[in-house]
């Protein structure tokens, strides 16, 4: 584990989480609390993090908020918690509540010709396999490429995409592993905002995210809570820490989890 920032006091964190009746904790899913699988529909979490996350729900102080690039039907597939959590899929367009409720932002008529272009283009090039259509997004997935063939595909529909954005609201991002056309009015830290927005006074709260997506997320939480690296290897980040899974993403749940109250 390392410190990022001068002014963060760790040990006060903790003591915030253990004195508070309540707390919020984001977690991002693929490469954070579930590793990374060429076939996306095996990524399962860590074989340790039901358990962990189960105790951290049984003792009702912990907001448990999954905040996700992934569709909300696939999250709930491969997670399997004891109960129902909140999930915020495709970036925050879609919203699943504790009650059941899926909610889903409409996107414009543009917006729709443009996935539709996009997804025209990827099927004309032979990379139906790579492609994961959701909720106002298209994701092309290389991993398990070699790097020169995925960096090449990457820069070509990078190209044939971004002549498909103006006029559309729809941007393109990169992941660890691919490329995505979405819409640019949704993003994991519209979705951290909107829920720390609830609070008239911010609990304890903690994001943990590997990815470029997710930071939006820390750039929100920065400030009002804990932003947490997780990842094998550094990069710049607006996180406050940065931890390595699987052993301290373990260690930081199994924390969380004494301190709200849990064995």
């Amino acid at each position: 584990m390392k410190i990022l920032r001068k002014d963060v006091d760790l040990e006060g964190f903790w003591n915030r989480v253990s004195e508070s009746e309540k707390s919020v904790l984001f977690l991002d899913y693929d490469g954070t609390i579930a590793p990374f699988r060429i076939e996306r529909d095996e990524a399962v979490p860590y074989p340790w993090v039901p358990g962990i996350l189960n105790g951290i729900l049984e003792t009702g102080k912990t907001r448990l908020v999954i905040i996700s690039g992934r569709d909300v039907s696939s999250i709930q597939k491969l997670l399997r918690l004891s109960q129902q959590v909140e999930i915020w899929g495709c970036h925050g367009r879609q919203h699943l509540l504790l009650n059941g409720e899926l909610k889903s932002d409409r996107i414009s008529r543009a917006a729709r010709r443009a996935l539709s272009d996009a997804q025209e283009w990827v099927e004309d090039h032979g990379l139906s396999e790579n492609m994961e259509e959701k909720s106002g997004c298209l994701a092309l997935h290389f991993r398990g490429m070699k790097s020169s063939q995925a960096d090449r595909l990457e820069r070509k529909a990078a190209t044939a995409f971004e002549a498909m954005l103006p006029g559309t609201g729809m941007e393109i991002d990169r992941f660890d592993g691919g490329i995505e056309l979405r819409s640019a009015e949704a993003n994991k830290g519209m979705a951290v905002e909107k829920v720390l927005s609830e609070y008239r006074t911010i609990p304890p709260a903690a994001y943990l995210g590997d990815d470029l997506t997710d930071e939006d997320a820390f750039s929100a939480i920065r400030g009002r809570g804990l932003g947490v690296l997780v990842r094998d290897e550094f990069r710049t980040t607006m996180a406050d820490i940065w931890i390595r899974p699987p052993d301290e993403l373990k260690a930081f749940l199994e924390r969380w989890q004494k301190e709200t109250g849990g064995p």
